[in-house]
């Protein structure tokens, strides 16, 4: 995480502190919308759980996610937070 730019050591344990109870549950990202193998689901859900302890709400953070995944496959949770980051500012 500490590889996303804005995002310090700090920053980084708070959010994996953050979302340590969080991995697992349900994120609102359809297993329709992700193709590829089961580590994508849990891919593209680490990136919206993170998007969301930032304060994108939930929606906003998923389609984010979703329109990154229908674009480029193969993008690991750092880049899929980066580059959500990214295209979220500028809205």
């Amino acid at each position: 995480l500490t590889a996303v730019p804005g995002i310090g050591l700090k920053s980084a344990q708070r959010l994996i502190l953050e979302l340590k109870g969080k991995l697992g549950k349900s994120t609102g990202i359809g297993e329709s919308n992700i193709k590829s193998s089961p580590s994508a689901f849990s891919i593209s859900g680490d990136a919206v759980d993170a998007l969301v302890s930032l304060g994108y709400p939930q929606r906003e953070a998923v389609s984010a996610v979703e329109a990154l995944l229908s674009e480029n496959k193969g993008l690991t949770s750092p880049e899929l937070v980066r580059l959500a980051l990214k295209n979220l500012g500028r809205k």
